[in-house]
């Protein structure tokens, strides 16, 4: 009987592809993760320009009295996409400069970059100003 059963085990193929499964499966759970990470970096960082460049624009256009009006109302609406970006807005004779800086682990949805953990990101943005 038992011999039989043993000869029945050897010939049957059910569950073959559980060895592939349990293989494969973690492999394809940290690409996974490292592509949304990946996405959700560049996402936000685009946020973060579309934010920097209304700001830029306003003050081009007068619309704030002063830079540090600006610069409040920048950081209160960086504060939507990173918590941790700092901005600077600072007005010359003929444009406006901003300067973000945020920690690339805050933009990351699910931190399984630990690359991201020492990764800064710095961007600059200047606007003419109307005359």
């Amino acid at each position: 009987m038992f011999l039989k059963w043993l000869n029945r085990f050897r010939k049957e193929q059910d569950g073959s592809y559980t060895v592939e499964a349990v293989l494969w499966v973690p492999i394809f759970a940290v690409m996974l993760a490292v592509i949304i990470d990946f996405s959700m970096v560049f996402n936000r960082k685009a946020e973060i320009s579309r934010i920097v460049h209304d700001t830029n624009r306003a003050v081009a256009l007068k619309l704030y009295p002063d830079a540090a009006t600006a610069e409040i109302d920048l950081n209160k609406k960086l504060d939507t996409v990173a918590p941790d970006a700092v901005g600077s807005v600072l007005i010359g004779t003929s444009e406006v400069e901003t300067s973000i800086s945020v920690p690339a682990s805050s933009l990351a949805a699910m931190a399984s970059m630990p690359m991201f953990n020492k990764m800064n990101i710095t961007m600059s943005y200047a606007h003419l100003l109307e005359p």
